[in-house]
């Protein structure tokens, strides 16, 4: 028998060819799009005889997941079903079997199925939501039942785990540097370091009378070190990341000029990287252009991603953390002031960088009724721009009042920063606005930061 070559799967999908097809090639499709290399086999007999290369996929993937269509495990009867192969295999191997179906609550489990198989009755079953909440669903499997089953088996800790030592798993880099470079299948965008320590946050004297009563008190913050997002996120990135593009203002005619001092990027030579900026050729793409060049671009020139709602939000990071091996997130609205003041740096402005929000800010006065590409404006004490106006952006913190206890979870969530059609007011740095999760207008976006290895 020749030597099976094993590929590195996070996740094997087992399904009845005759009914599953093709819940199963969507489901393969929202995994690949989160980052996740998937075996979707639809080609397994050769001559009746299993094919080898199930069985090394099988023992590759720690996450097996067993599509329950219509009459799925019907034939598992027969010790030939292949269906019944792959499971019996992945109980031998220990996998982690997560059964999905559409409607679990009514799928029923036939009488007389093989003793083995009826271990998996045992597991619970994940929903497959096809119609509305599909995105919601898959997020859910993810979160609830992937984690601990990916990390065995990349880590070497799960018994009957198969990893050769010549192909770990990569492991997440360490973020470190003023400013850290991320490489997204050869598009850049920087993460900007800001040092943890003190800093009053809320209704501080600088905001003066237009403080809101929900900026009350001032009081004092306390954080560490993280990273965050030198811009938004702009569509071409949420486009790269998402496949699609929901941006209201998907054409903009303002002509773009590059802060000074600043440049495009570097051409990119792998993953994740840290590495110097420096100069690249290649075009600028006006505002939702959706086309992609092989050069490499940052997110300079480029409008931000807007319309979308705090799922959407969160799913995009979620998408991206797969994609990079690296551990994004929302910003709390406490990270997002402190950035936007400036952290250690700060110089005490009432909006982002600046006392004179038209040196900042895009908003009502200056706009011309849209948003514009990010960077035309000056940046904060710390390098990262548009923090005031242009797009409001989502924070993972949940409505509350200062100096109540947050309530995790909920369906509001705060929002920072002004937009492009909000007064001077909306845009300074302590303005705190509320949203229901399902929000979504021209000027509300994201941006991201990083907690994790931090070096």
């Amino acid at each position: 028998m020749n030597k099976v070559e094993k590929c590195h799967y996070d996740v094997f999908i087992s399904y009845r060819r005759k009914t599953g097809a093709d819940d199963a090639r969507l489901l393969q499709q929202a995994l690949k799009a989160r980052g996740y290399n998937v075996f979707f086999d639809y080609e397994s007999l050769r001559d009746g005889k299993f094919d080898e290369r199930i069985f090394a996929a099988i023992e590759e993937a720690p996450v097996f997941i067993l599509m329950l269509s219509e009459g799925a495990l019907d034939n598992c009867v027969n010790e030939n079903d292949w269906v019944r192969i792959e499971i019996e295999h992945a109980l031998e191997k220990k996998r982690k079997i997560i059964p999905v179906a559409q409607f679990p609550q009514t799928w029923h489990y036939p009488d007389n199925l093989p003793q083995k198989l009826t271990l998996v009755m045992c597991e619970q079953i994940s929903e497959l939501n096809k119609f509305a909440l599909f995105e919601e669903s898959i997020d859910a499997i993810v979160r609830d039942r992937f984690p601990s089953a990916l990390k065995k088996l990349r880590h070497g800790q799960e018994d009957g785990a198969t990893v050769e030592p010549s192909k770990e798993w990569p492991v997440s880099p360490t973020i470190s540097g003023d400013r850290y470079r991320v490489n997204v299948n050869g598009f850049v965008f920087d993460m900007m370091r800001v040092d943890g320590g003190k800093m009053q946050i809320g209704a501080t004297q600088e905001q003066g009378e237009e403080a809101e009563k929900n900026e009350y008190p001032a009081h004092e913050i306390n954080l560490s070190t993280f990273y965050i997002g030198q811009f938004p996120v702009t569509q071409n990135l949420w486009e790269l990341v998402m496949g699609y593009s929901k941006s209201h203002f998907k054409e903009n005619d303002h002509d773009f000029k590059m802060p000074s001092g600043t440049t495009l990027g570097a051409r990119a030579t792998g993953g994740a990287s840290g590495a110097a900026i420096g100069a690249v050729a290649g075009p600028v793409m006006s505002c939702g252009d959706g086309r992609f060049h092989n050069e490499v671009v940052s997110d300079l020139g480029h409008c931000p991603a807007e319309n979308l709602t705090h799922d959407e939000a969160c799913e995009f990071v979620g998408r991206l953390s797969g994609m990079t091996n690296i551990q994004f997130d929302l910003p709390t609205e406490e990270e997002w002031e402190y950035a936007a003041r400036g952290g250690q740096k700060s110089k005490g402005s009432k909006y982002a960088g600046s006392d004179e929000i038209e040196d900042v800010a895009w908003f009502r006065r200056n706009s011309v009724g849209s948003t514009h590409p990010v960077g035309k404006k000056k940046p904060n004490e710390l390098g990262i721009y548009d923090m005031s106006g242009n797009v409001w952006e989502w924070t993972s913190t949940p409505a509350h009042p200062y100096g109540l206890n947050i309530v995790a979870g909920g369906n509001v969530f705060i929002r920072r920063g002004g937009s492009w059609w909000h007064d001077a007011a909306s845009c300074r740095v302590s303005k705190r606005y509320a949203s229901d999760r399902s929000k979504k207008t021209s000027g509300l976006g994201l941006r991201l930061v990083i907690r994790e290895n931090i070096e």
